[in-house]
């Protein structure tokens, strides 16, 4: 990528890039969407982008359809975080919980093979 300042002898850094192109789109179209057309009885968002606060405000407020927001990030890393970040959120979800216990991801996964 471009660097903000570069020098003559470096113009571009190497650089990993973790973040999802897309995915907040869909779940801000299609969470009103399967909520209109009846297609959960409730829905459970495991995100902490407030943008989805409106399509969740929408579900919840004008459809009558129960919408609980959990934050992906483990319970030991949101202490550094900032709170306000979900304060959105969290006014707007039927439940909230601020992060998930260490543990619980590597448990809820499916077994390598399925029979």
């Amino acid at each position: 990528m471009p660097l903000t300042k570069p020098t003559p002898v470096q113009k571009c850094a190497n650089v990993i890039k973790t973040e999802q192109k897309g995915s907040d789109v869909n779940l801000a179209s299609h969470l009103p969407f399967d909520a209109f057309s009846n297609s959960f009885e409730c829905a459970i968002v495991v995100n902490g982008d407030s943008d989805l606060a409106t399509p969740i405000e929408m579900a919840r407020n004008r459809l009558n359809k129960p919408v609980s927001v959990l934050l992906p990030q483990l319970l030991a890393t949101i202490a550094s975080k900032n709170p306000r970040r979900s304060a959105r959120l969290k006014q707007v979800a039927t439940f909230f919980r601020n992060g998930i216990r260490e543990g619980v991801p590597k448990a809820s996964q499916f077994p390598d093979v399925m029979a």
